[in-house]
């Protein structure tokens, strides 16, 4: 939240993550959610979505720690305090299956397609999430505790789009328009498609 000074440092550590050439899009995909829940002083964060507030309460119960905090970081489902202390992003070994992304021959539209492996089963279905994410965003707070703090945000989804996968043929699929925000300014974007199961936010596999 550009609400809350004790974000900034994470903030920092997300944008580091453009340097991580080896791990980058190969075996993590960050996203970074701005909550509502920390606004404050009569700010507003810009970037905050209320899908995102649900995600991380969602989160907090299955954890069972009863509150959140900012920040929270995620890794596979699980709350990590790793990237405080320059650890290494862990990594899944569970086999979830294969989801692929293909851009369509109508502008923006996406096509994601997800075969999950024979282990994993899921009688409520799959759900699908993409996010357009921005790079190089800045925010300067004008009210609350984090006022006039000069902020530059990295891998912030200004496009999220999130529904239900059907399938066909043991195949998962769905398909997004992620058309660019009007009024949001940023140098370049990337796209990011993860599975979830319906009631769990923890993601199954990314792209």
């Amino acid at each position: 939240s550009d609400s809350e000074p004790n974000c900034n440092p994470a903030l920092q550590w997300m944008s580091s993550l453009k340097q991580n050439e080896q791990g980058l899009w190969k075996t993590f995909i960050p996203v970074a959610m701005h909550v509502q829940q920390w606004d404050s002083g009569g700010y507003h964060d810009a970037f905050a979505k209320k899908e995102f507030d649900e995600t991380l309460t969602h989160f907090v119960r299955r954890w069972g720690s009863g509150r959140a905090y900012a920040p929270t970081i995620v890794v596979n489902g699980v709350e990590w305090s790793g990237w405080s202390r320059g650890q290494d992003i862990p990594l899944g070994s569970q086999r979830t299956g294969t989801l692929k992304t293909d851009g369509t021959e109508k502008p923006n539209i996406f096509e994601i397609s997800f075969e999950p492996d024979p282990a994993l089963s899921s009688g409520a279905g799959f759900e699908a999430h993409a996010a357009l994410l921005g790079f190089n965003l800045q925010s300067r707070p004008s009210t609350g505790k984090n006022i006039k703090n000069a902020l530059i945000h990295d891998f912030l989804p200004v496009i999220y789009r999130t529904g239900p996968m059907v399938v066909r043929n043991k195949v998962w699929k769905t398909s997004f328009n992620l058309s660019g925000p009007k009024g949001i300014q940023h140098q370049k974007y990337a796209v990011a498609f993860w599975i979830t199961v319906p009631g769990n936010p923890a993601p199954l596999q990314a792209a």
